[in-house]
């Protein structure tokens, strides 16, 4: 509460307008909320913007940096916001805030309960299971698309010494690829969070996880291992298959995705286990030494052993 009323005070200029600030304020923190919410719908030019970013500070599984929101928005709402770090804190009524390492935050564990339950604007409503359903969709179509292959690039031109240079506007804003290797980092560990806590109802997640799946499964784990971190390995495949449990219950799955999906989380489970030293030892070693060694009836082997058998030795 202080807070918020130590920055109203920052944007006033004399001692009546301290004054007003000072006995306009509500004493309770769910009053303070609504009136900034209640401020924020008089920009109509950004409600949709705020609305987004309001959303994605309160249900990302960890803060996004300035530039992987950047990003993020671009994707969700198709807006591209310059100067996003000084635009924030003006966007959102100081009820989002970036950190001294760019990280955006909502600004109090209190903002954020508040902001899941009120509906008294509802310009600002924020349903949870859908905007998780929505995060899931924009991740997984990331990790569907050339994202992982552009970061795969861009760590062999590293590797080589070349430099990243061009991948910035010559006024210092960062390039579009940019912005989706930064983006692609928050997709690859906290897809699945999202997944796992959307509304079953949502008729073509089964056909976006597929799509990653089949097109960029081992690109993904390939990324993961270069971290170093396998968890998230078993993190994905724990919260997969509670997402597919999900589905069975509402009834609303399809056979045989669902059943396709299920054998992708088994085959996630045992290449984790078997090869957990090759991964974080040599991480390309996903696209051309496990397939072919994996169980003849797994699905990485079916799918993946016969384009590479011609290169090994």
């Amino acid at each position: 509460w202080v807070r918020l009323v130590v920055q109203e005070l920052e944007h006033t200029f004399s001692e009546e307008a301290i004054e007003d600030v000072l006995s306009e304020t509500p004493p309770d923190m769910n009053q303070s909320y609504t009136r900034i919410l209640s401020n924020m719908t008089k920009e109509i030019r950004v409600i949709n913007l705020a609305r987004a970013i309001l959303t994605w500070a309160v249900c990302v599984s960890r803060p996004l940096s300035v530039h992987e929101l950047q990003q993020a928005l671009k994707l969700d709402i198709n807006e591209t916001v310059h100067n996003l770090e000084t635009s924030i804190p003006l966007i959102c009524g100081q009820l989002v805030a970036v950190d001294q390492f760019s990280r955006v935050q909502i600004i109090h564990q209190t903002a954020r309960d508040f902001l899941l339950q009120q509906m008294q604007i509802p310009q600002f409503s924020i349903h949870e299971k859908q905007s998780h359903a929505r995060f899931a969709s924009i991740c997984l179509e990331s990790l569907a698309g050339d994202s992982l292959k552009i970061q795969r690039r861009r760590g062999q031109r590293a590797a080589l010494g070349q430099s990243a240079g061009a991948n910035l506007h010559v006024r210092g804003q960062p390039s579009d690829s940019v912005l989706k290797s930064a983006f692609v980092d928050y997709a690859c560990h906290f897809f699945s969070d999202h997944l796992c806590k959307s509304s079953p109802q949502e008729p073509s997640m089964l056909a976006n996880l597929r799509s990653f799946l089949d097109k960029n499964l081992l690109l993904w784990i390939e990324y993961i291992a270069r971290t170093g971190d396998l968890s998230y390995l078993n993190r994905t495949a724990k919260n997969l298959k509670a997402f597919l449990e999900h589905r069975a219950e509402d009834s609303l799955n399809v056979a045989s995705e669902v059943e396709k999906i299920d054998a992708w989380v088994t085959d996630l489970i045992r290449v984790t286990a078997k090869f957990r030293t090759q991964l974080l030892t040599s991480p390309s070693s996903i696209h051309t030494l496990i397939p072919p060694i994996c169980p003849s009836e797994s699905v990485i082997a079916k799918a993946y052993s016969a384009r590479q058998r011609g290169l090994l030795v």
